[in-house]
């Protein structure tokens, strides 16, 4: 089922046995209260500079929720007055750009009703936001910005719905029209597969005709299901989807878990080859059921590592908690870890106790059904492998902007552990410096530490583009994410200004540019039939806003001695402007 090189099992061999007196893992003591058909999340509520919990879940009776606060290690329950789900999902993020995290709910209230809820953190007190969205249990809501305006959108998936929702702000969200195949028993998440800098959609679940795994692929907020030139996804339901770059060639891969038509359960990896092209590159396991997983670097050695729980199938079945080390190349190997079999639940990384390490957060029911909740401390970090380290701040930041946007590029970090096109990065966009008003970075603006445990809003991408906002005075940043899920520090803020009434466009025609993104030469091209006059004067502005070229002129432009970055190209005639971005590569 997997091939690996002979001199990698012995190699990966003799390291476990140099640390076989110190399991990876090690379980914490904790009041954290066994959960089953549950949704636990690390999350920094409070900011106060580590991870906190919150669970949702049923004790057997009720369902119910508990916030932990995180004092150095230490958990207190927190009276949060939240309400109690099962059945559930729960997410944070600043939907508000308030700067501290909210909460996003989905399951079966007390009632045994399908909810879908969002509860504001004011002042690290919560309260319903007492917004209408379409309600769902056994399945999954997850934020993202699918748009570019700064705002949090979700997407989710359950109860035979599936459905993306705009945030418009104030409090309120819109369905959007798309061709999302309704799902029970789903999951889904966000992700740019294509690195075009938009977020993608990929859901998986059952379709009350089968096991559907789909990904629908978004061009400017119109979403089109990506038919593959092979096979498609194989189709699971009762699982959960996930992506990373496990191989840190720049493009995110997809691990799918679940139970297919006849409720055998797979575990399987495909590899993104690019132009819609994925291969399926590795089974790593079956007959498990009712599962989950979370993708992290547990051993700092800049590989993406796959934590899995679920149900053995056959023989009454029993909990199982599989960790799955990347070996690179695409290979995983199965690690001996002494954490207990969960399933029915969720299991996530995060470094609790800041030492560098993804330790693991564990909600569900064992083998015999009983309801458990677990944090395991990652022991690594006590100096068995080298200390993974952040990345390096990232260099270059410029934004340009245009009519109806602002496009925001800047140049790759490097990190010690993690290969350079292995890292995420995370961009904020805010009203003044250090303040992430306008694109939240869910983190700390000063320290860089992450409120959330996730990649980059910008995944592997080096530029983003930014629409919707008005004009005023910016000033943004980014800061970079390795596999570990350690963040470095952002960069020093760069500001722009934006004033979408100074720029007129063209109506008739836009502008050409090809190749784009170049690396010595390009042609500029008036499409429709329009002849080059006179009057047409080509201009070319670097980030700094310097002019570079001026002419009139359909001959190619020699670029090969311009640095790497964006410039904004602009064809005028009189008061009417043709502009376009141009990305010139290394």
């Amino acid at each position: 089922m997997r091939s690996i090189v002979l001199f990698l099992i012995i190699f990966f061999t003799l390291t476990l046995s140099g640390f076989s007196q110190t399991q990876p893992f090690s379980l914490v003591s904790s009041p954290l209260p066994p959960l089953e058909f549950s949704s636990g999340a690390w999350g920094d509520y409070d900011n106060d500079g580590d991870l906190d919990v919150i669970l949702s879940g049923s004790t057997g009776t009720a369902p119910s929720t508990w916030l932990y606060r995180n004092d150095n290690g230490s958990f207190t329950e927190v009276n949060s007055g939240l309400p109690g789900f099962s059945n559930t999902s729960v997410e944070w993020g600043d939907f508000d750009h308030d700067g501290d995290l909210d909460l996003l709910f989905t399951g079966l209230d007390m009632n045994h009703n399908d909810v879908t809820k969002i509860f504001k953190n004011i002042d690290g007190n919560f309260t319903d936001a007492n917004i209408i969205l379409p309600g769902i249990s056994n399945g999954q809501a997850t934020w993202g910005d699918f748009d570019n305006d700064g705002d949090l959108d979700i997407l989710l998936a359950g109860s035979f719905k599936t459905k993306i929702l705009m945030n418009n702000g104030n409090d309120q969200f819109s369905e959007i029209s798309t061709p999302l195949v309704p799902l029970q028993n789903a999951s889904c998440s966000w992700v740019d597969y294509n690195n075009d800098g938009q977020l993608d959609a990929m859901i998986n679940g059952d379709s009350g005709g089968g096991m559907v795994s789909k990904l629908y692929k978004n061009n400017h907020g119109v979403f089109h299901e990506v038919l593959m030139d092979s096979s498609a996804f194989m189709g699971l339901g009762a699982g959960c989807c996930k992506w990373a770059d496990l191989d840190n060639d720049g493009k995110q891969d997809l691990v799918l878990a679940g139970m297919d038509i006849n409720a055998d359960g797979h575990l399987v990896v495909y590899k993104n080859e690019g132009n819609d092209h994925f291969t399926l590159f590795d089974a790593i396991t079956n007959n498990v059921r009712y599962s989950s997983l979370d993708i992290g670097d547990y051993n700092a050695d800049g590989y993406s590592d796959i934590i899995f729980i679920g149900k053995i199938n056959g023989c009454g079945g029993t909990a199982v908690t599989m960790l799955f080390q990347n070996l690179g190349f695409m290979q995983f190997f199965e690690v001996n870890t002494p954490i207990a079999g969960f399933c029915n639940g969720r299991v996530n990384w995060g470094d609790f106790n800041n030492d560098g390490f993804t330790d693991l957060l564990l909600t569900g029911t064992d083998g015999y059904e009983a309801p458990k909740t677990a944090i395991y401390k990652n022991n690594l970090g006590t100096g068995v492998f080298t200390t993974n380290t952040p990345p390096t701040i990232p260099e270059g930041l410029m934004a340009v902007p245009f009519p109806d946007k602002i496009i925001i590029h800047w140049n790759s970090a490097l990190d010690l552990q993690t290969p350079k096109n292995g890292l995420s990065y995370n961009l904020y966009v805010g009203t003044q410096p250090g303040i992430s008003d306008i694109v939240p970075a869910m983190a700390n603006e000063t320290t860089g530490f992450r409120r959330i445990v996730s990649v980059g809003n910008c995944t592997a991408d080096t530029s983003c583009t930014i629409s919707g906002i008005p004009a005023g005075d910016y000033w943004f940043s980014v800061q970079a994410i390795d596999n570990g899920l350690l963040p470095g520090n952002f960069a020093t803020p760069v500001a722009f200004s934006y004033d979408p009434m100074g720029m007129k466009e063209h109506n008739s025609s836009t502008l050409s540019i090809h190749p784009n993104p170049c690396r010595e030469m390009i042609n500029i091209q008036i499409p429709n039939g329009e002849a080059w006059a006179a009057e047409r004067i080509v201009r070319i502005y670097n980030q700094a806003g310097r002019l570079v070229f001026e002419g009139m002129t359909e001959k190619p432009i020699n670029t090969s001695t311009w640095p790497k970055g964006i410039y904004l190209v602009c064809v005028t005639r009189g008061d009417h402007v043709n502009s376009d971005s141009l990305l010139i590569k290394e």
